[in-house]
């Protein structure tokens, strides 16, 4: 495979040049321009954005460009739009390229092993989770601070015209007449979803929303750590941390500084199953949001040093969040024993370290040239902007990205297992026993799978779950609990794990959940616990789209895993269409004793020091676009 030097990138994969910022405009003021990104009047002239002159950041056409934002006034207070949209609106005389620093959590969220978001429970976060998120120390934004009550769904979707062009080209009337949401179908059939795919093979999913005057970007790249191969682990985790090292246009660490200029926030995440990219801007600033993906996607800067300096990141990244975390690493081995010799679910994410100092930097570039293609991709955009508007700049910065064959994913065939897999792992850092248990289940999105989330939450959603109640409450054994699917594409797990109280040990525990899972292949569940499991799953879908991002999000992962973004549209029913026969029928059929795998994890004399305790390691919230909290059902994330 050919690949360019980075000095060749960077002289020849210019692209578009830079958008320029502008502002809403107001009832009291008219739309204007602010000043361009880049001042510079030739090619070679030193950019106000850096200290030294660069090649191809500057284009004397530059100044020439505008982009301006919708005509319509918005209806948001003066003063929330102003606080949305602080930062300069120039870029001239500001400070080069900031650090950039970037604090990788384990991730506590829905994604789980598995990384699929999918409108689902947020589950309760468990130690060294291997989702693999980026974590930026600065405000959230929209996602933390910009909190609508469930009225603000039905008020976005009620009414909204359906687009579903599957092409290059805007949607046609015919196409949007033949979609016509059905009245009585429920928020969900309202949502608007644009479908389109360029020349180049790029997926595109718009939905547009003018509720807030905010727009989310999320780009979604169908390479996880399931593709890696042997000895070349952790690579695509690698790449969320290279991603953000600067490109022909953008220097290192500027993606962050232009994002938190104008109020925004961005991350990147890493799962199994993908890798993710996403940025939350004042909805003037989309094209800036689209500019910086498509550069980095057409041209980032895979350089020795960029590489050395990451690699030396994500070792001491494993270092604090799995090593020297109580449990953490328990949350990697249990992955390891189910899975045996099954590679792409049995290794961890955040990969091998001695595979990263062993890779060549052309195993790098071959990585991102082999997966970062526009046809290994979706495209995400959610919130306050014109559908053909938006599709004009896509088509400007991505068009002209040059498609690759992408290697097909042929995961091995998984062999079933046969017997009750047990093993005991010393933790220096826990200073309570705890445990894991895994039950080997089907895929995502299958009958079986939602029949088994639903039971998830009748086992261990919250206080009033069986698990809480019987073993935390009542028995006092347990500490915290915690049951549910891990949400892959491929073949999942039934998880469990608990931090036991202290004087306990684990067989305690084990063996009410060993009864618990017997009584309801016996019995079933009640027809109350269904039907609460059943209005949890409607409140979590309210508030898993209620934010822009979380909807970009959930859009841009439908596309890629299933083919289809409108497919949200009919997830809700799914779930509600689970009876009390399907839950005991799945019990009965995936929770024998030879197809679960025990971890059993016992403190050792070591226990103790910074971080250790009861619980103290766990990581909420790292990746994920929302959280209920289960008393009062804010959205925290």
């Amino acid at each position: 495979m050919q690949r360019a030097t980075a000095s060749a990138v960077r002289s020849s994969l210019v692209g578009p040049s830079p958008p320029v910022a502008t502002t809403t405009a107001f009832p009291s003021q008219s739309r204007r321009s602010a000043a361009p990104i880049c001042s510079a009047s030739s090619p070679t002239e030193t950019c106000s954005r850096t200290s030294k002159p660069r090649a191809v950041s500057c284009s004397p056409s530059h100044a020439a460009l505008e982009f301006t934002s919708s005509p319509r006034v918005s209806s948001v207070p003066m003063e929330r739009t102003a606080a949305v949209m602080r930062g300069p609106a120039s870029l001239a005389g500001r400070p080069g390229a900031v650090n950039g620093t970037r604090r990788s959590e384990s991730s506590g969220g829905r994604d789980g092993p598995g990384g699929a978001l999918r409108l689902r429970l947020p589950r309760p976060a468990t130690p060294g989770d291997v989702e693999a998120p980026t974590v930026l120390s600065v405000p959230r934004g929209e996602n933390h601070a910009m909190r609508r009550l469930i009225p603000a769904l039905f008020a976005l979707t009620a009414g909204a015209g359906l687009a579903l062009a599957q092409t290059g080209e805007a949607p046609t009337p015919d196409a949007s007449a033949a979609e016509t949401p059905d009245a009585d179908a429920g928020p969900l059939a309202n949502l608007p979803i644009e479908r389109h795919t360029l020349d180049n093979g790029l997926r595109v999913v718009l939905s547009p929303d003018r509720t807030i005057p905010t727009v989310a970007v999320a780009v979604y790249y169908d390479v996880g750590s399931r593709n890696e191969v042997r000895g070349r682990s952790g690579f695509a985790h690698l790449f969320e941390h290279m991603m953000f090292q600067g490109s022909a246009n953008v220097g290192k660490g500027e993606h962050f500084q232009l994002i938190m200029n104008r109020g925004g926030s961005l991350n990147g995440t890493t799962s199994q199953d993908r890798t993710n990219y996403f940025e939350t801007l004042p909805s003037n600033e989309l094209a800036l949001g689209l500019w910086l993906e498509a550069d980095r996607m057409r041209s980032l800067a895979v350089t020795a040093e960029n590489f050395e300096n990451q690699r030396q990141v994500v070792k001491e990244e494993r270092r604090q969040s799995y090593e020297n975390q109580p449990y953490a690493l328990s949350n990697l081995r249990i992955n390891e024993l189910a899975y045996g010799d099954y590679w792409p679910y049995a290794h961890s994410t955040i990969g091998d370290m001695q595979d990263l100092d062993s890779a060549p930097l052309e195993a790098v570039q071959e990585f991102f040239d082999t997966y970062y293609r526009p046809n290994n991709a979706v495209l995400s955009v959610s919130g306050d902007f014109d559908p053909q508007e938006a599709m004009a700049l896509v088509r400007r910065y991505f068009g002209d990205i040059g498609r690759q064959d992408v290697p097909p994913y042929e995961p091995p065939e998984r062999q079933p297992q046969t017997a009750e897999r047990r093993e005991t792992m010393p933790d220096p850092h826990a200073e309570l026993p705890a445990f894991h248990i895994a039950y080997h289940i089907p895929e995502s999105r299958t009958e079986d799978h939602y029949a088994l989330e639903l039971l998830g939450l009748i086992l261990g959603d919250g206080e009033s779950s069986r698990l809480y109640q019987d073993l935390v409450k009542e028995r006092e054994i347990v500490q915290r609990v915690y049951a549910g699917t891990d949400d892959r594409r491929g073949p999942d797990l039934f998880s469990f794990f608990a931090i036991m109280a202290r004087g306990h040990e684990p067989a305690e525990a084990q063996e009410v959940i060993f009864e618990t899972l017997q009584s309801v292949a016996e019995r079933g569940v009640t027809e109350r616990e269904l039907q609460k499991a059943h209005n949890r799953v409607r409140a979590y879908f309210v508030f898993g789209l209620q934010s822009n991002m979380s909807r970009a999000r959930q859009l841009a992962e439908f596309e890629l895993y299933w083919g289809d973004a409108r497919l949200v549209r009919e997830e809700l029913d799914r779930y509600l269409a689970v009876t009390r026969e399907d839950i005991q029928r799945v019990a009965q059929r995936y929770f024998e004793a030879t197809n679960r795998t025990v971890l059993d994890v016992v403190p050792t004399s070591a226990a103790g020091g910074e971080g250790a305790g009861e619980g103290g390691g766990f990581h909420e919230g790292g990746d994920q676009a929302f959280r209920l909290d289960p008393i009062d059902g804010e959205v925290l994330r």
